[in-house]
């Protein structure tokens, strides 16, 4: 999917830009309690002059535990992150009647969303050099590796052993 006046080379490229008339922000399944996570979202909204709502209706809904949000180191961009389906729609609910940002979602590609830790700080600093463009920070500052793929992770985990990967927000206090 490409976007005029944004740079589509990665998948997660799909989120909120200044430099574009059409905004976005990704939404990644996120697991709290379950590993497995069968479904992404991209949500876009459908008047770009109601911006502003949005950003607002995001992060009070993102205060709200709802979902969590995740800001790309690379660009800036957010993540939106739920358990569940019906959390995306119920987040376009009330986007729509609570703050007046209509939008809508479509599918994107990324399989988990893990939290690292290391006792081997150059082998972590390596890793997220390697992997710059999937590293995200949470709410909390927290850094966050969005894996792309099953063979992503698997790559990562193989590559760098002394990095500890987890898939659960609760693991925050790293």
């Amino acid at each position: 999917l490409m976007v005029p006046g944004i740079l589509s080379s990665l998948i997660i490229e799909l989120i909120v830009s200044s430099c574009s008339m059409k905004s976005f922000y990704s939404c990644l399944m996120v697991p709290r309690r379950f590993e497995n996570s069968p479904k992404r979202y991209a949500f876009r909204i459908a008047d770009p002059m109601k911006m502003k709502q949005l950003h607002k209706g995001i992060d009070q809904l993102m205060d709200e535990g709802v979902a969590q949000l995740f800001t790309l180191k690379m660009n800036g961009r957010k993540i939106i992150g739920c358990v569940g389906a019906l959390q995306f729609e119920v987040i376009q609910h009330r986007l729509e009647h609570e703050y007046g940002a209509k939008c809508k979602y479509s599918p994107i590609s990324l399989h988990k969303a893990c939290w690292m830790r290391s006792d081997n700080q150059a082998q972590l600093e390596e890793f997220k050099k390697r992997k710059y463009q999937f590293i995200a920070q949470d709410k909390h500052g927290n850094d966050v590796f969005l894996a792309d793929s099953y063979f992503a992770l698997t790559y990562a985990k193989d590559n760098f052993p002394d990095v500890e990967f987890f898939f659960t927000s609760e693991l925050q206090k790293l």
